[in-house]
């Protein structure tokens, strides 16, 4: 698999990812919103921009709280986490 097919591999996982935190959101009142690159590409290239191998999605205090609060109930946790920066895990 060369470069360009591996980003697009990676590129069709986030989308993935992405679509799963939308109805996730959507289905517990919870805001979230694209930015970056991320929402650059949505705009610009009608998806990722070509080289871009990451998403940026950003969420007021609030709608973050309620989202780690009520992950580990309600989330597909057999197949995606929600990891929180916190004391407990960081970059040493």
């Amino acid at each position: 698999m060369n470069n360009t097919e591996a980003l697009k591999k990676l590129q069709d996982i986030e989308l993935d990812i992405l679509i799963m935190l939308k109805d996730f959101c959507l289905q517990h009142d919870i805001s979230w919103f694209l930015d970056g690159g991320t929402v650059l590409g949505a705009a610009r290239h009608k998806g990722f921009i070509p080289w871009d191998d990451d998403v940026d999605v950003f969420m007021l205090r609030d709608d973050y709280e309620k989202l780690c609060r009520i992950w580990d109930e309600k989330a597909d946790t057999e197949h995606y986490s929600c990891v929180r920066s916190n004391d407990q895990f960081h970059n040493q």
